[in-house]
């Protein structure tokens, strides 16, 4: 049997930079409509991805959408308190969930440091 293909995608940064990575996973779905695709985002841009307010899929009824599961990265919470116990435990919970995604691939489209830590973690 043989398993789907499971991307992650980083981009967690300004509505702009989102918006601008969207057409590339888009393709990337459209050339590939059974790879698993996720991707880390700031909880704020949460929205611009999400097909309703929980994350969840669409109904059998419309297309697949572009991402299958969200990830949330709040480094900007992070940042102002980065030593804190709910900083901590945030970031070892999503290192945990990312290792447990099993991806094949991470496609860093940040380029920025903490993306790429992120991007480590999976």
């Amino acid at each position: 049997m043989q398993t789907k293909f499971r991307l992650l995608v980083v981009r967690l940064g300004a509505m702009g930079d989102i918006l601008h990575a969207l057409p590339a996973v888009t393709a990337l779905r459209q050339m590939h409509p059974g790879w698993v695709i996720d991707w880390v985002v700031e909880p704020r841009w949460k929205a611009l991805l999400a097909a309703d307010e929980t994350g969840a899929q669409l109904s059998a009824n419309f297309a697949r959408p572009v991402v299958d599961r969200l990830h949330m990265a709040p480094t900007r919470d992070w940042r102002k308190a980065p030593f804190s116990a709910k900083t901590i435990h945030e970031i070892r919970s999503l290192r945990r969930t990312l290792k447990d995604g099993d991806y094949d691939t991470v496609i860093d489209l940040q380029g920025a440091l903490r993306s790429a830590v992120l991007g480590k973690m999976a």
